[in-house]
């Protein structure tokens, strides 16, 4: 699970405006505008899913009304892509021995959409990362308690590792449609293969979530799943959004901000390995693992915070930054259309030091 490493600067973008049920009935929304364009009210409501919680800002005077539909499709996205729940799609697939069914017939595109996205958004920066990015580290990760599993090991079993490691691999896993009975099966190599989207799932739910309250009628909004945010129009005191990012120091207050961005029609999602940590005699193993090694990647890259049009895009290419490095993670980014990043590392110096790309720069606060 990725740390919350973001924090929402504005307070009123954290508060929720009420804790009552959610009304029923009418559910018309009004989103009203002042001159400027700026949303002459803004409202707020506050839950919890994915094991985090959700802040959510709004011009929408109906938004407490419609929660009962946000959280409602939060749990439809955790039915299929959560490995907390026994009976999710992906645990399904993860307890297979061979395959599972991703699509009974081919006119069914809807089913497991979910699933679906998420799969196919890894599958894209699996690719493009060439495996920095990999959703089958599954079995690595709940090998160093940071999955499932919670127990951090007291001691390495290197054989152990490398057993582990023989079903790492997201080229072990394809579609495969049967045309004489019209299904797509999702196919694994061998048993013991398991998928992993937490490093792209609540991207996705901060995506699908927004998209519901752009169906509402809503301008302007902040929805944050777990630090990960997606930003549209303005709040009711500024022409952006203002967002902060946590100083990239072990154990740092939450509220210790190193760099400020403003924000609007955009996504942004943070990735550190400050927070969630274990020590082993004197060496720190952090939750970021690398698929290449089987270990937790330490270099000197500390944070990493990507913009992008859609929160999961973000979310993933973030991941994929903190296993790659500083300049590593530079390349690729500036290789992908629509992605930006700004990058906190550790100079030569032991010292912070920032690199952003090129359209990264535009965002910051000085």
């Amino acid at each position: 699970m990725k740390n919350i490493i973001v924090i929402l600067v504005i307070a009123m973008a954290l508060v929720s405006c009420s804790d009552a049920p959610p009304a029923q009935g009418n559910t018309q929304s009004v989103s009203t505008a002042t001159k400027d364009g700026r949303p002459s009210k803004v409202y707020k409501i506050t839950g919890q899913t994915m094991g985090t919680t959700y802040n959510i800002t709004s011009d929408l005077s109906n938004l407490s009304q419609i929660k009962m539909n946000i959280d409602q499709l939060l749990i439809e996205i955790n039915h299929e892509v959560s490995t907390y729940e026994e009976d999710s799609f992906i645990s399904m697939f993860n307890k297979s021995n061979e395959n599972v069914v991703l699509q009974n017939t081919r006119n069914y595109e809807n089913e497991f959409r979910h699933f679906k996205k998420n799969y196919n958004v890894a599958r894209e920066v699996y690719d493009k990362s060439r495996g920095a990015f990999d959703p089958t580290v599954l079995p690595l990760v709940n090998y160093w308690g940071f999955g499932t599993n919670k127990k951090n090991p007291d001691q390495i079993d290197k054989a152990k590792l490398e057993a582990i490691r023989a079903d790492v691999g997201f080229v072990k896993i394809d579609k495969l449609m049967v045309s004489e009975k019209r299904k797509q099966y999702l196919v694994k190599e061998r048993p013991g293969i398991q998928l992993d989207f937490s490093a792209l799932a609540k991207g996705y739910a901060v995506d699908q979530v927004a998209l519901l309250l752009e169906k509402g009628g809503s301008n302007n909004y902040l929805v944050e799943i777990g630090g990960e945010v997606r930003v549209k129009g303005t709040s009711e005191k500024a022409d952006f959004w203002v967002l902060g990012i946590n100083k990239p120091e072990l154990d740092s207050d939450v509220n210790s901000v190193f760099r400020k961005m403003q924000l609007t029609d955009i996504a942004m999602a943070s990735s550190g390995n400050y927070r969630n940590y274990f020590k082993l005699g004197d060496k720190i193993y952090s939750h970021t693992i690398n698929p290449k090694t089987g270990y937790p990647e330490r270099n000197e890259l500390l944070s990493a915070t990507v913009l992008a049009k859609e929160c999961i895009i973000a979310d993933a290419y973030a991941t994929a930054c903190m296993v790659l490095g500083v300049e590593e993670a530079r390349i690729l980014i500036d290789q992908v259309e629509g992605v930006e990043a700004y990058l906190i590392y550790s100079n030569e110096k032991g010292e912070l030091s920032e690199l952003q790309t090129n359209g990264a720069s535009y965002y910051l606060v000085d």
